[in-house]
């Protein structure tokens, strides 16, 4: 007997029941949902592939006999021990490379229980067999006690190779004194000026001397010693100055000490040569005046390029400053300009008429302000502008502005309203160190700044001393990525059930 048709449910994902409900708009939303929580929870699945090297720092731990040494918080071992476990997420996690007796990686949980071997570690081989481990990115931590004479030489290396690493030294056979540039050096007008801090991070006096080596390329080796005497947790700053730099060179200090710290103890400065400015002089008649200010300062200005006596501003973009001292010029080009009571279009004021003036106030925080005096400034002519703005304005006169700086698009400039010929300027003593500004304010991206290797020591919380290369912060982001990788598990399987409630079928 032939049975009727009946309607049977089956568990499925009510797929056909919205197709036949015309719905079949709809159907792409719960198949894209299924992909992407799929998706969701394989990537946190996949955790230790996919976020734990590339964030992963290899702790390299001497456990050698001088380890054992006592301490007054314990001994040096255990010390180490402490700074480990602030790397250490996973105290299961193969991690950790001990040097003694054989290079070889372990644990935390499994090194906690160790005593250290009573013999000398086989160092250089362990610290190869540590950088072998790290990937790109990641950190290499060394806890050492620092003894061990190859310690200066294998960390020069490390540095010469652009390693990301921080040094722990624990422990201490002397008190520790280091030094380090304390302020950014000072160099202009062929002077050098430096200042270098010696600590003493013990609670004794400890007596000695630092030597400073300064060397041009072309130029005889110049040497000095300073003798110092510091009380415990004292500091001492030394002053070093250096006149007539013209290559440039390097500048060295160095600590005569004996302690383990052998890190802290050498300053490398590398001095740049000063550059020096092209300059356009744009004139029609001679400037003595500017002429005999501009030799004051041939230093600055290099003198096979310079062409100081033009008619014409073609070019000014290849200078760094352009001198103009016309009546009158076409729109100024790209560039930096020093303008004499030049009338040009292009300039964002007005030049109503001229007048007499004298000097009433000078901005002292106006970048060209410094070491300025225009007091008994006259002008018997000079151009009565509008509008300026307050902070550009250098010196004010008794009505109007008198000098003051601006820029158009690509176009710097510094106007002086008046020109040389009707005016005291040149007589005065601020007219030279105001040629010296415009030149320093035209050398301004030029100049190579000073640069400085030191390795810094910082105390630790714990009572160690440690430096880092490239990164002075701890490893922290293991622990954030592990962290999130686990939320981002649960945080799926939740959307999933919220999800499943919202979108199930009534």
């Amino acid at each position: 007997m032939r049975r009727k048709k009946e309607c049977i449910l089956v568990p499925c994902l009510l797929l056909w029941e919205g197709s036949q409900s015309k719905k079949s708009r709809l159907l792409w939303y719960r198949t894209a949902l299924i992909y992407f929580l799929t998706s969701f929870i394989i990537l946190s699945l996949a955790k230790p592939l996919l976020w734990s090297k590339k964030f992963h720092c290899i702790v390299f731990l001497d456990n050698s006999a001088s380890m054992a040494t006592q301490e007054k918080q314990g001994t040096r071992w255990n010390e180490a021990l402490k700074i480990t476990q602030k790397y250490i997420h996973d105290p299961q996690e193969l991690c950790i490379v001990l040097s003694t007796p054989l290079p070889c990686l372990s644990s935390f949980s499994e090194i906690e229980k160790q005593e250290v071997p009573l013999e000398q570690n086989k160092l250089q081989e362990s610290l190869d067999f540590a950088e072998n481990l790290i990937w790109d990115g990641e950190q290499l931590i060394i806890i050492s006690d620092g003894t061990n004479p190859l310690w200066p030489a294998l960390v020069k290396r490390l540095q010469e190779k652009q390693k990301n690493f921080i040094f722990h030294l624990v422990g201490e056979t002397r008190e520790n004194l280091s030094i380090h540039v304390i302020a950014k050096p000072i160099h202009s007008q062929n002077n050098f000026v430096c200042r270098v801090q010696i600590q003493n991070h013990g609670m004794t006096q400890q007596e000695g001397k630092m030597l400073w080596e300064y060397q041009e390329s072309s130029s005889e080796k110049i040497s000095h010693a300073i003798f110092y005497s510091l009380a415990g947790q004292s500091v001492k700053t030394e002053t070093i100055s250096i006149s007539n730099i013209n290559q440039g060179g390097q500048l060295k200090f160095s600590l005569e000490k004996e302690d383990a710290f052998l890190y802290d103890n050498e300053i490398l400065v590398q001095i740049p040569m000063l550059p020096k400015a092209k300059l356009l002089l744009v004139t029609k008649t001679p400037q003595p005046y500017l002429m005999a200010a501009l030799l004051g300062y041939s230093d600055f200005i290099d003198q096979k390029e310079s062409i100081l006596g033009s008619q014409s501003i073609q070019n000014a973009s290849d200078y760094d400053l352009v001198i103009l001292c016309q009546e009158e010029c076409q729109v100024l080009p790209p560039g930096k300009f020093l303008l004499w009571a030049t009338k040009i279009p292009n300039l964002p004021f007005a030049l109503e008429k001229k007048i007499p003036a004298i000097a009433w106030n000078t901005n002292p925080l106006h970048p060209l302000g410094q070491h300025l005096d225009f007091f008994s400034l006259e002008v018997k002519e000079a151009w009565k502008c509008h509008p300026i703005n307050s902070q550009n304005i250098l010196l004010h006169g008794d009505a109007m502005p008198l000098i003051w700086d601006g820029s158009i698009h690509e176009t710097q400039y510094i106007y002086v309203a008046f020109s040389l010929e009707n005016s005291n300027f040149p007589s005065l003593a601020c007219f030279p160190v105001f040629i010296y500004h415009c030149l320093q304010w035209a050398l301004q991206k030029k100049q190579n700044p000073v640069s400085i290797q030191q390795f810094p020591i910082t105390q630790s919380n714990i009572g160690s001393y440690a430096f880092s290369h490239k990164n002075p912060e701890l490893q922290t982001k293991n622990i954030v990525i592990q962290n999130f990788s686990k939320e981002l598990l649960i945080l799926s399987i939740l959307c999933a059930f919220f999800l499943y409630a919202l979108l199930k079928p009534s």
